[in-house]
């Protein structure tokens, strides 16, 4: 799992802090 990956992209997209990282990615 690539929490640093996860959390650049939902960053950069404006989306609210992470829980997970790969399962709120996938939420998207």
């Amino acid at each position: 799992i690539n929490d640093t990956g996860a959390l650049l992209l939902e960053t950069e997209a404006g989306i609210t802090p992470y829980i997970g990282g790969e399962i709120s990615l996938r939420g998207c």
